[in-house]
């Protein structure tokens, strides 16, 4: 019993462990805090290791090399998102067209990570490529655009959330739908269509 104790609390340790020390492998400070599990860097630490240069994570999103784990590149889209710049919303709203009609379970997840980032910096300019990915045939996909749109604070989002609130039959959607809606209702009543 003491043992299972121990394992338990080290375990417990470990998973809330810093993500920036996980990846000893990583070759590069962004590579490091790009690594952790489920883990998306704040924009401090990721200001810190880009210095400036925001470049890096674009690298990171198209980067073939295999050092490059599928989480360090959907975390890098992920945090994209926090830097309200022209570059990074062409990098998220060219990634969220170009993987919107993929078969490539990968590419799905970087579609979803890259919705996630555009939702947080589009802005209206992003609410046409995220409402397209509300007709998704992926329920992941339409619940990742409901939630992108309204966190893109636009009234503009308030119609394509509400037209498809009223199509959606998957409950794990029409409960993301709502929540977007019940986020964005505010905007919706006072300048949304």
């Amino acid at each position: 019993m003491r043992i299972d104790r121990a394992l338990l609390a080290l375990t417990a340790l470990l998973a809330t462990a810093p993500a920036a020390d996980g990846n000893v492998l990583a070759r590069t400070r962004l590579e490091q805090i790009l690594s952790g599990f489920d883990y998306l860097p704040s924009r401090a630490a990721l200001e810190q290791a880009l210095a400036g240069d925001l470049s890096q994570l674009l690298v990171v999103v198209n980067s073939s090399d295999p050092a490059v784990t599928v989480g360090m590149r959907a975390r890098a889209y992920r945090a994209l998102g926090q830097f309200p710049d022209n570059i990074a919303r062409a990098a998220l709203t060219s990634a969220v067209v170009a993987f919107r009609d993929s078969d490539d379970r990968l590419e799905r997840i970087y579609l979803m990570a890259a919705i996630e980032g555009l939702g947080e910096n589009g802005g209206t300019d992003a609410v046409p490529a995220l409402a397209a990915n509300l007709t998704s045939e992926l329920r992941d996909v339409r619940a990742a655009a409901a939630l992108a749109l309204a966190a893109t604070s636009s009234p503009a989002a308030c119609s394509p959330l509400r037209v498809q609130n009223t199509r959606e039959t998957n409950p794990q959607v029409k409960a993301a739908l709502q929540t977007a809606l019940d986020r964005i209702d505010p905007l919706c009543l006072t300048g949304g269509r």
